[in-house]
């Protein structure tokens, strides 16, 4: 985990969230790209390394929240 850490500080160290030393996961919010960097190990100690967009603007996304405010407002989740 700590080679991944280095790696990812290598680029991305200014954004990295400051670590406590009580939570197993390190976290890099990177604004100028508009995305986060997650890395933590699993239940079984495996290295997860997540990337997650914010801000994204996908072309069917507005489509699929159409779709899902709909089916909620009917009262399922077909």
């Amino acid at each position: 985990m700590e080679d991944v850490r280095v790696a990812v500080n290598e680029r991305y160290g200014k954004f990295a969230f400051d670590v406590n030393g009580k939570t197993p996961v390190t976290l890099w919010r990177v604004e100028p790209e508009k995305f986060v960097i997650s890395l933590s190990t699993n239940n079984n100690g495996m290295v997860q390394l997540i990337y997650l967009i914010f801000g994204a603007n996908h072309p069917t996304s507005e489509k699929e929240l159409e779709k899902i405010l709909a089916r909620m407002a009917k009262g399922g989740s077909q």
